[in-house]
């Protein structure tokens, strides 16, 4: 019985100091409640998640409206520290979107609706076809061309 006594007590301090995030199956429910409560209806969205060792990102659009839709973006903090924590959140429209999170590294968003990507180039020469909407990715380095081989400008969006 102490042992347990113990242990919920050290599971409390962690939550009390900020250390404990989501676990990595509630990520996407996290995003669900976050729409709840903006008043939108969660399971009017489609949602796709991409992650590393650090990064853990959410997409989320409705079918009827693909533009229409946000991401959200969580961080794994090194060190003593459990789970998924809550970095940024933000609308997503035109264009590709590159977000960065606390010098964890970078997330590459776009809904892609109109297959306007059409090939990814990774900064190690790898590179992969995009067959449509939508793209995540979070590599450390990548380049992003249309059908005719022209590059695609990458939106910049401020550290969270």
């Amino acid at each position: 019985m102490g042992v347990t006594i113990l242990l919920t007590l050290v599971g409390i301090l962690l939550f009390q100091a900020g250390r404990m995030g989501l676990s990595e199956s509630h990520v996407v429910e996290d995003m669900k409640a976050r729409l709840e409560q903006s008043g939108a209806d969660p399971g009017d969205y489609q949602y796709m998640t991409s992650k590393t060792d650090r990064l853990y990102v959410v997409l989320a659009w409705q079918d009827t409206q693909p533009r229409n839709g946000g991401y959200t973006l969580y961080v794994n903090r090194p060190g003593f520290d459990f789970g998924w924590h809550f970095q940024t959140s933000d609308e997503l429209g035109e264009g590709v979107v590159q977000a960065e999170a606390e010098g964890y590294g970078a997330v590459w968003l776009t809904f892609n609706s109109d297959g306007a990507i059409h090939r990814v180039v990774y900064g190690d020469g790898t590179e992969r076809i995009v067959g449509g909407y939508p793209l995540v990715d979070t590599a450390s380095n990548l380049h992003l061309f249309d059908e005719q081989g022209q590059e695609i400008v990458v939106l910049e969006k401020p550290e969270g």
